[in-house]
């Protein structure tokens, strides 16, 4: 969880905050799923790599002139998909601590960021209502559509890399083919806008969530 200035690490069954990291300007954090390995992101270009169980920091690097502002591991930790305010997408080898590859996105302002299971494709949600999915093994565009109208704000891709859902300002779901882009099926889920989605890992159910009720 990023919060002002700082990054909560929480325990999902004592509800207790594990860790607790403070930083200036940190824009983004996220957990590599194969193991305890923290990354968070500062507004300069910093990348931090954290372990959660020692509670040491691992190593940095920085990005140069790039300013991070969102961050998805892939499926089985090997790489991270860093996106940059100016547009820029990066894929950075966890390993080997460096950047694989820079891409300037067709559209503007990047909402999310997801890699199919078996981290063939990498989705990227735009603020321009725009969804793309880039090959990554040879880090080019496959498909790149008008998902909704006003903002796009969340993907997430089915357990067999056959589908992506989408979901946006216009308080619409939908899922596409992969990697053609067909839409297969929409649905109305909320009255606000979509801000989550998730496929259950046998891929029978999609959870979604909304804004919530502002306070008057």
């Amino acid at each position: 969880m990023v919060k002002t200035n700082r990054v909560e690490v929480i325990d999902l069954i004592s509800r207790r905050p594990v860790t607790t990291i403070k930083a200036l300007r940190i824009t983004a954090a996220d957990i590599n799923p194969e193991n305890n390995v923290l990354v968070y992101a500062r507004l300069n270009g910093d990348i931090i790599f954290y372990n959660i169980e020692t509670r040491e920091k691992i190593t940095s690097c920085n990005l140069s002139r790039c300013k991070p502002i969102i961050m998805a591991w892939s499926n089985k930790g090997q790489y991270l998909a860093i996106g940059c305010r100016d547009n820029m997408l990066i894929l950075f080898d966890t390993d080997k601590k460096k950047i694989l590859n820079t891409k300037s996105l067709n559209g503007k302002g990047i909402t999310d960021l997801k890699f199919s299971d078996d981290g063939k494709y990498l989705g990227i949600s735009m603020l321009t209502g725009e969804v793309e999915i880039i090959d990554t093994e040879n880090w080019k565009s496959i498909h790149y559509w008008k998902a909704h109208t006003g903002k796009a704000r969340a993907l997430a891709f089915h357990p067999s890399g056959k589908y992506i859902a989408s979901g946006g300002e216009d308080k619409m779901v939908h899922i596409w083919e992969v990697p053609s882009g067909n839409e297969v099926h929409r649905l109305s889920a909320h009255d606000r806008e979509i801000l989550s989605l998730d496929f259950s890992p046998d891929g029978t159910m999609l959870a979604s969530g909304c804004a919530g009720q502002p306070v008057e």
